[in-house]
């Protein structure tokens, strides 16, 4: 967590220590909205589109628990998608729901592998916009452009893109995106957001429904009326945590500050030098290898032959850098915070002759 998130988290902590219900009503209510403010601004968004969550899972349940599926219907998502993308569709087995899931070619995504598996009983395609195995970054556009053509739903986990690279919601074709905050959006664990286009927001039912759900809260609570509160609103059924939503506000507010077009082109330039300089020193970069700007994002995966991931996980850690290992690779996530000598030391500590001794 960065400075800014903590100061944020204390901020609130304190208002909640020392403040009436009244100052701590409009002092939630500032971070809330500001917060979605911002996350409007990046996304190119209408605040009213958006929801707050607990995580990137949570959103795309709205969609999972809330569309009027049938016995027989598919879902369309990928080989090698991060669980959180598959669970809510597997989930639906016991309802007749089949995933069907399209196999990466060169570790590229794309419309073809994509709707030769769409077919007239498709309801929905999930996938990520940046895949969290090897860091390709999908044309959801293109893949977009096509769902609604057959009249299908794109649905996006978002978590290993927004934050590191631009996403505009009103030129990608997704009719949602979920996040959480925790990973390059720079906040806490437990909060996230979730953007709907408005008419998905009016075809789904939502899954919880509270206070938060309807138009106006504090109205007559003797006698309540449902009626949805307008937008994605409904769909947030009571409130986030005042903490986590300070944080998240913190993060967001500070890329914003750094400048997100500047953040994206940091970011896809740390890791396309990383790439070069661990394949120059004999490590084998996960494909798609090389990758165009537009394929690109945060994160690099390689292998080094001969050598164990997680013994590359411990030579990093030794000195002080942070890598992942799965299967039989190890990822490298750099931010724009990171510096090039980071990167430099990373590449001496992972040399092959090393990490084989």
């Amino acid at each position: 967590m960065h400075t800014r998130a903590q100061e944020a988290v204390a901020r609130a902590a304190r208002a909640m220590t020392q403040g009436s219900m009244l100052t701590m009503t409009e002092g939630f209510a500032a971070d809330r909205n500001g917060l979605l403010e911002s996350l409007a601004s990046m996304l190119n968004a209408d605040s009213a589109d958006l929801t707050l969550t607990r995580a990137t899972a949570h959103g795309l349940g709205l969609l999972a628990g809330g569309l009027d599926w049938r016995e027989g219907d598919n879902v369309v998502g990928a080989w090698m998608e991060f669980p959180t993308n598959l669970y809510p569709w597997m989930a639906l087995s016991d309802r007749g729901v089949e995933l069907r899931r399209a196999s990466p070619e060169e570790g590229r995504i794309g419309v073809a592998q994509v709707m030769e598996l769409v077919d007239d009983r498709t309801r929905v395609v999930a996938l990520s916009l940046v895949q969290f195995w090897n860091g390709y970054r999908a044309d959801v556009a293109a893949i977009g452009a096509a769902c609604r053509e057959r009249g299908v739903i794109l649905a996006v986990d978002a978590m290993q893109a927004v934050g590191a690279v631009r996403i505009d919601v009103r030129r990608a074709n997704v009719d949602l995106l979920a996040a959480g905050s925790m990973k390059w959006l720079l906040g806490t664990w437990g909060i996230g957001f979730c953007w709907l286009h408005p008419q998905l927001t009016e075809r789904l039912r939502p899954v919880l429904v509270g206070m938060g759900s309807v138009a106006d809260p504090f109205g007559d609570v003797m006698d309540p009326e449902l009626e949805w509160a307008p937008g994605a609103r409904r769909f947030q059924e009571s409130a986030a945590s005042w903490l986590d939503i300070a944080a998240f506000r913190a993060g967001v507010e500070l890329l914003a500050d750094f400048g997100h077009d500047a953040v994206e082109e940091r970011v896809v330039g740390l890791t396309t030098r990383l790439g070069k300089a661990l394949e120059a020193d004999g490590h084998e970069i996960v494909a798609p290898w090389p990758r165009p700007p537009e394929e690109s994002s945060g994160l690099i995966a390689f292998r080094t032959p001969g050598v164990d991931p997680e013994r590359n996980v411990e030579l990093a850690l030794d000195s002080g850098l942070f890598i992942r290992a799965y299967g039989d690779m190890n990822r490298v996530s750099p931010h724009f915070y990171n510096t090039e000598d980071e990167l430099d030391r990373l590449v001496e500590v992972l040399r092959p002759d090393k990490a084989s001794s």
